[in-house]
């Protein structure tokens, strides 16, 4: 099983939580692509991704402390935390 994986469409983001999902709880979900902000630490160790509710999760190119790893975003696998940064803005 693949650890998280992402397919866009115009106006969501579509996760399949993959090796996380017992960790979390529900297998797949889907995201308001206007609900969701990304930030890149300043260390970039992870990016950190948060809903309008306030909720928040740690993802990752690779692991890194207790961040949930993205291995693709339409395909695409981020080679760095500032690459997925990049590939997620792009998304939106």
């Amino acid at each position: 099983m693949a650890n998280l994986t992402i397919i866009t469409t115009p106006n969501i983001f579509i996760v399949d939580f993959g090796v996380f999902a017992p960790l979390l709880g529900y297998k797949k979900a889907t995201f308001q692509k206007s609900s969701i902000s990304f930030q890149l630490v300043n260390d970039e160790s992870f990016v950190r991704v948060e809903d309008s509710r306030g909720d928040n999760w740690s993802v990752s190119y690779n692991v890194s402390g207790q961040s949930l790893v993205i291995d693709s975003i339409d395909g695409v696998a981020p080679v760095s935390n500032d690459d997925l940064f990049n590939i997620l803005y792009s998304k939106i």
